[in-house]
């Protein structure tokens, strides 16, 4: 990933992963200056058996010379997947700048949510029944309370307000629906003065946001995790500058150099979050993160789900591979997801190859054959190449190989045309009409199913939709769904570990194969004892894959990969 400076210095990190394919490194680099490997804001991590981070280094640009300053070497200390408390090795010296390793022991209330982090200065945090905080109390050196911040949602956890008062002052702001309100009093002012009015700040655009204090557009540059990099403005004459800001691989802002004062009132930064100035946490809706630990500090309401990662792991410490999903999961960059407003399906996130310079969707849901009345299986679908893996949201979200680009399906063949293996161009070589019925079968529903899986985080969706008979046969499809993204992952795994040598485009024709019987393009001319069937065939004898008859691939619904 690669930036610039203001004087036009690339800035750019390297990234190593494990086995898991969790970060070990991000190594950060100036490529054409003067000492380009400078370690400058590097990161370095280990995590332990049950993917907590164990330690972590952190680096910043020296105050002078040229030697990266080491600013975090910590250690942590679990019970469990409990933090207990960071510490430091012997002879090494705090330093602030980083995290504030002040080797205080953390507590914990009965559902596993951190309640005291003094090394922050909290001294209580209270939850409320969807643990999330509702009163954050913060002390100072003496440990006496010299501020709190409360917060206040809705009953499905949206944050609808945020109260933060000092011995001063009081902040009240208000969230309503992307509009963002602000109210400041003093507790010594003007008794007989009416009591001040909450003021709207901003509200988002597709492009940024417009600051109504400065009555001005404000753009931003968002990259390719969301994270909010560049906003500026034209200031009449020109374009100017308000805020930069670039971010260790696990969500720090870099310190030393672009002092730019930004807009206090707007604070989302880190894949597109609200930073809790107060706190240093980025809230997520449903849990809250620390970048300068690189965890959450609340149970993942998901985590039977995903039993294989901690519980409080942030994005399963797979930096750079996508973004955080409000907490919940990994959202890998390669995939997308859908809102439907009225009676139109809108883009929401689409895949990274998937987008233009400035992050916008180069293709919209109906592109892909969603529709708010279901699938469309004559709309374009996702391919590698002239051919490639059948991909949609709910049956594959796996890596994507070299550039994915849009290809319309073309010429589906009659229902009552049988497979045959005829030579001519026009001819339905191999085509599997199997697939082709399935597809008439069951995708009708299946933009529907998406938006189901959606409405589970809270999405809403027109009681015209609920009403129609996909979304109620879609309720009762998302475990066959789920069936079916299991048995693409395992088809893809015995593919890869099979050691036939192939290239990509002849790799994805047999794992299609593999999965549920499909062949490329009718119009291919294939033979029985093409390649894609060869391989096939000999990976399904391997594994013990039953190999149907000609007649039984039509009529049989799914092919069953053994466990």
């Amino acid at each position: 990933m690669t930036g610039t400076v203001p004087n036009g210095t690339k800035r750019r990190y390297s990234y190593q992963y494990d086995g898991l394919n969790r970060l070990l490194r991000g190594v950060y680099s100036q490529p054409g200056s003067s000492v380009s490997a400078n370690d400058y804001f590097s990161e370095i991590l280990s995590y332990d058996l049950n993917g907590n981070i164990s330690t972590l280094k952190r680096f910043s640009a020296p105050s002078s010379g040229t030697t990266a300053e080491k600013i975090d070497d910590l250690i942590y200390n679990y019970t469990g997947n409990r933090l207990d408390k960071i510490t430091l090795p012997v002879g090494v010296v705090n330093n602030p700048s980083g995290y504030n390793a002040l080797q205080n022991n953390m507590e914990y209330d009965f559902n596993g949510n951190l309640k005291i982090h003094l090394d922050k200065g909290i001294s209580g945090i209270t939850y409320n029944y969807l643990n999330l905080p509702s009163l954050i109390s913060i002390t100072n050196g003496s440990q006496k309370v010299t501020s709190k911040v409360n917060y206040l949602y809705r009953a499905d956890g949206t944050k609808i307000r945020k109260l933060s008062t000092n011995l001063v002052t009081s902040v009240t702001t208000d969230y309503l629906d992307g509009f963002q309100y602000l109210k400041s009093d003093t507790f010594f002012g003007c008794l007989d003065c009416p009591p001040p009015a909450a003021e709207l700040q901003f509200v988002p655009t597709s492009e940024g946001y417009f600051d109504f204090v400065k009555n001005k557009y404000i753009y931003n540059y968002v990259d390719h995790l969301g994270n909010t990099r560049l906003s500026y403005f034209n200031n009449g004459s020109s374009v100017e500058v308000l805020e930069e800001n670039n971010y260790y691989p696990f969500g720090l802002k870099h310190e030393g150099y672009n002092a730019l004062a930004g807009n206090s009132a707007y604070q989302y930064k880190y894949q597109g979050q609200e930073l809790q100035t107060e706190t240093g946490w980025y809230s997520f809706k449903w849990r809250n993160y620390m970048p300068d630990l690189g965890r959450f500090f609340n149970v993942d309401p998901l985590a039977e789900k995903y039993p294989y990662n901690s519980t409080y792991a942030f994005q399963e410490n797979k930096l750079g591979m996508g973004v955080e999903l409000e907490g919940l999961e990994l959202l890998k960059i390669h995939t997308g997801f859908f809102a439907i407003h009225g009676n139109a399906m809108k883009v929401k996130r689409a895949p990274a190859s998937q987008r233009d310079s400035n992050g916008h969707p180069t293709f919209t849901a109906g592109d892909i054959g969603l529709t708010t009345s279901g699938y469309n299986p004559n709309g374009a679908r996702i391919t590698t190449g002239s051919t490639g893996l059948r991909l949609d949201s709910y049956k594959y979200d796996g890596p994507v190989p070299d550039a994915v680009q849009m290809q319309n399906t073309r010429d589906k063949i009659s229902t009552k045309v049988r497979q045959s293996f005829k030579t001519t161009k026009t001819g339905a070589e191999m085509w599997n009409i199997k697939q082709y019925r399935a597809d008439q079968a069951s995708s009708a529903s299946s933009g529907i199913k998406e938006i189901v899986k959606l409405v589970k985080l809270g999405m809403s969706i027109p009681d015209a939709i609920k009403s129609t008979n996909d979304y109620v046969q879609a309720t009762k499809d998302i475990n066959a769904i789920t069936d079916q993204a299991v048995n693409m992952d395992k088809a893809i795994s015995l593919v890869n570990s099979s050691g036939i040598e192939m290239n990509q485009q002849t790799k994805n024709d047999v794992i299609n194969y593999i999965f549920d019987g499909t062949l490329p393009n009718p119009d291919a001319g294939l033979m029985p004892n093409s390649l894609i069937i060869q391989n096939g065939t000999e990976i399904m004898k391997t594994n013990g894959i039953p190999i149907q008859s000609l007649d039984e691939q039509l009529t049989t619904k799914s092919r069953k990969i053994p466990q």
